[in-house]
């Protein structure tokens, strides 16, 4: 599965982000932390579902997460993920996705930009050997 969204496309196949042609260099919590918020865009992401998704069985201090948060932000620049204060984070640029053999699927509008209610419970936990939601296997990197 590869998701385009403006000069970007983040390829779960390879664990690449490339920005106009351009490998940009992205290590593996950053990125998983950006497959999580690409993947559920259409709704806030708190930072428990985050931890859940990106560190599932492991515990992780807070600066972690918000590391991992500035550096994806500092690879796409500014204005595509959105904090949404008390609540969590947000992709909010529109996204295309494809099959990794390049096949292009329907786009899919920008999220509203309404915050919708959080409620209780933490949705569904990705494998440490899988990257977050879609199940793609990603290689470790050091």
């Amino acid at each position: 599965m590869v998701y385009v969204f403006g000069e970007f496309e983040l390829d779960l196949s390879t664990y690449g982000l490339v920005r106009d042609g351009q490998r940009v260099a992205l290590q593996r919590k950053p990125f998983d932390v950006l497959c999580t918020l690409i993947e559920r865009r259409d709704s806030v992401v708190t930072r428990e579902e985050i931890l859940q998704a990106c560190w599932p069985d492991e515990h992780v201090e807070d600066w972690a997460l918000t590391w991992s948060i500035r550096q994806a932000r500092k690879a796409l620049g500014k204005g595509h993920i959105q904090t949404v204060r008390g609540r969590g984070y947000r992709f909010v640029t529109p996204v295309e996705t494809r099959a990794s053999g390049g096949e292009q699927t329907a786009a899919e509008p920008a999220p509203s930009t309404a915050v919708p209610a959080v409620t209780g419970g933490v949705t569904g936990v990705a494998a440490a050997s899988l990257c977050p939601s879609s199940g793609a296997r990603v290689p470790s990197l050091l």
